[in-house]
């Protein structure tokens, strides 16, 4: 099935687009900021949205976002620039180029074979995250980073004495979210594209590896969740044995955890200490963020919030992928964010359920633990849910009346 839509040369590059966005290779893996894929779909993206605009195709309110957000992260470019601040300039350069591959990413699932193509393009790209994965957990962590697998940078972790495989992404964390995305995606084949009950389970035996791997509860807790709000919602399960399947699912999570313990081990989920200040530590980040975010809304930059610098005045993580968005390039960006994650949230439980609904649900719940907003793929698929949210609301926005007159006279 997935081969299939390799081979199919209309269905190909959708797939590809997809595998990448999530497998986000390093072109100069030497460098600790080197170039990824998701930079050059986002220049080749760029290329193609001004062609549209040139042919007249462009929505006109793909072209006051794609305005937008190219004014808003330039000025933030050029205050990184001069403030010498690395970080942030790279995560506004990505913030820029994201936004055209997302309006690409809407236009491929308005086509039903270009959309399967692309949902199993995700389901591959997560698969290989838990190969990379695999690999650094049986001691090929070097291999990886010169293969351009994995970043030089990547975070040393350890809990218990256990090493925590960093992935693709830098940190266990950001590498379990990203494998978490084979969720939603395996739920959508197997119950609205109609590819059996296989993607489903090997989604979630996959799943259950990454986390064995990595040693992360919040993406594992996450992905239960989204399961049970699969049940509760009934629309999203078609065919008679849909709920059978899914509890076949959990019960096969749950055989797996008796067997061999969750993903972590035992003691991760059931020692009280750890729980309690980890809990405590990120409901506490998240008050202390949320105050800095009231004192400063208009953005501190990503070096500055890292610093803690008018946030207590230590190293800060807010843990919350909102509240950091705000910190680093203001309020009104966090509210960019968080306002179209929320409006498709709340259209999961309506009449029609598109992928971007099931998709904004799982990645929603993923925003609350971790800042997210730091991987580029994770940038491309929330501008892809902006877009698409944008482009579903039913008043017009209007365009500068040079593009409106050259239209009148094309039509006339």
């Amino acid at each position: 099935m997935a081969f299939r839509a390799v081979v199919d040369s209309k269905t190909s590059i959708p797939f590809f687009i997809g595998f990448l966005i999530l497998a986000n290779f390093y072109f100069l893996p030497h460098l600790e900021k080197t170039p990824r894929v998701s930079d050059f779909l986002g220049v080749a993206a760029y290329i193609w949205v001004f062609w549209r605009l040139i042919e007249l195709k462009l929505p006109r309110r793909i072209f006051c976002l794609i305005v937008l957000f190219f004014l808003f992260f330039l000025i933030w470019a050029i205050i990184a620039v001069a403030n010498g601040w690395t970080t942030t300039l790279v995560l506004s350069v990505r913030w820029l180029l994201a936004l055209p591959v997302g309006y690409a990413v809407y236009e491929v699932l308005r086509s039903p074979d270009m959309r399967c193509s692309f949902i199993w393009g995700l389901f591959c790209g997560a698969a290989f995250n838990v190969a990379v994965l695999a690999i650094q957990f049986f001691g090929y962590k070097e291999l990886t980073q010169d293969m351009g697998l994995a970043a030089q940078d990547s975070a040393l972790c350890y809990i218990y004495g256990t090493y925590r495989t960093p992935g693709m992404h830098g940190h266990p964390n950001a590498a379990m979210a990203v494998v978490s995305l084979i969720v939603p995606a395996s739920l959508w084949l197997t119950f609205r594209e109609n590819k059996g009950p296989l993607p489903l389970f090997c989604g979630f035996i996959l799943l259950y590896c990454g986390g064995m791997f990595t040693l992360t509860r919040a993406a594992v807790v996450v992905s239960l969740l989204t399961m049970v709000m699969i049940l509760l919602v009934g629309r999203m399960l078609s065919g008679r044995w849909a709920r059978v399947k899914v509890c076949l699912v959990l019960l096969l999570l749950t055989a797996a955890s008796y067997c061999f313990g969750p993903p972590g081990g035992w003691e991760r989920w059931l020692d009280t200490s750890n729980l309690e200040v980890n809990f405590g530590a990120r409901f506490g980040t998240n008050a202390e963020g949320l105050a800095g975010l009231i004192s400063n809304p208009f953005g501190l930059g990503w070096e500055a919030t890292k610093e803690g610098i008018h946030i207590g005045g230590v190293p800060f993580a807010a843990h919350n992928a909102f509240i950091h968005a705000g910190l680093v390039f203001g309020l009104p960006f966090a509210l960019v964010t968080f306002v179209p994650l929320a409006a498709l949230v709340v259209g999961f439980f309506g009449r029609h359920i598109s992928f971007a609904n099931l998709l904004a649900l799982h990645f929603f719940g993923l925003c609350f633990w971790e800042e997210h907003f730091n991987n580029p793929s994770m940038i491309i698929l929330c501008s892809w849910l902006i877009t698409y949210w944008a482009l579903s609301l039913r008043r017009p926005l209007a365009l500068p009346s040079f593009f409106l007159l050259r239209r009148r006279v094309q039509t006339t």
